[in-house]
């Protein structure tokens, strides 16, 4: 079923497309990139996700990168650096 209102709920499989391009992106530029920034409401469903790793201390990564909460950036604009 599609979204009714103009706002669809933060959707990780979104992150997840956008910063595999951003990678590749980032890679075609001679970079390496090491973290991946998202907005604090992204990274709590990823945080949800990944609750067997959080609860054993382990840094949260996705695609390689480690996750990082940054409340600057809109919902699906995450950055990698």
């Amino acid at each position: 079923m599609a979204p009714t209102g103009s706002q669809t709920a933060p959707s990780v499989a979104r992150l997840l497309d956008q910063a595999r391009a951003l990678i590749v992106d980032s890679w075609d530029r001679g970079e390496r990139p090491e973290y991946l920034l998202v907005h604090p409401s992204l990274y709590e469903q990823v945080l949800h996700a990944k609750e067997r790793e959080h609860h054993f201390g382990r840094p949260i990564r996705l695609l390689g990168l480690l996750v990082v909460s940054s409340p600057d950036l809109e919902v699906e604009q995450p950055k990698v650096r």
